[in-house]
Formats: C-alpha cells, structure tokens, sequence
C-alpha cells in the first residue's frame, strides 16, 4: 500500500490522480474511528488525546498552502455554468456565468455563453447587451 501510495505523490499536486487512493485512505480512516471508539470504551483517555492531538496536527498541517496556489475562480464558475447548461439548468448556469465575469471581467466565452442562455430565454435585450463584450 506504501508503495502504491508513493507512486502517487508525484501527481499529488495536480489533484486529479488521487481517486485511486481513496479506497486505501478510506480503511486507513475507518481503523483510526474503530481504534478511537475502542479507547474510548476502554476508558483509555491518553491514548484517544494523542490520537485526537495527532488528528488535530494532521488537518492543520493539510490546511498549509506551501505552494502558494490560488485557484481560478473564474474558471471554475465558468466550467459550472458549462456543466449547467448541458443539464438545462438555466437559471443556474446563467448566476454561474455571472459570478465568472465578477471573477474575471476579461473572460470572453462568459459572455458568449450568458447571452447564449439569454437567447434560449428569449431575453435578446440582455443577449445583445452581452455580445458587445466580445
């Protein structure tokens, strides 16, 4: 498990190839809740504050951002609204599209996506107001 872990970490930073581990970290997860609960039956209350205390160090350790990355909120709102739109929620992906360009007014296909909905919509005054933009 280790070792399959370890192949992994390169990829780590990027987000996208840690599903794989979640099955491994997930019965890592389960023996420290049962290892907590059978100390606190136990009444074994050094060995569940160290563990907590330990718990407690690890989350703050995870909350460190040592690689100084900022995601892109305007890329996210938009992939949201693209993803709400295929679905045909309108509304939805239109409040997406609009929190994209209050993220980042220079982002084109925002617009072009929002006056797109408008359209469907059959709001064109709003459309058009969107295409000027472009």
């Amino acid at each position: 498990m280790l070792t399959y872990a370890a192949s992994f970490l390169p990829f780590f930073v990027t987000g996208q190839y840690r599903v794989p581990v979640i099955p491994f970290l997930l019965i890592l997860g389960a023996v420290g809740v049962v290892e907590l609960v059978r100390a606190l039956r136990e009444r074994r209350w050094r060995v569940m504050a160290i563990g907590l205390a330990a718990g407690a160090i690890a989350y703050a350790l995870a909350a460190v951002n040592v690689s100084d990355y900022e995601p892109n909120l305007a890329k996210w709102y938009f992939d949201r609204g693209a993803a709400l739109g295929k679905h045909e929620q309108y509304d939805e992906a239109m409040q997406a599209y609009k929190a994209a360009i209050q993220a980042n007014p220079a982002l084109p296909f925002s617009y072009l996506n929002l006056g797109i909905l408008y359209m469907r919509k059959g709001e064109f005054r709003q459309a058009e107001s969107c295409s000027w933009r472009l």
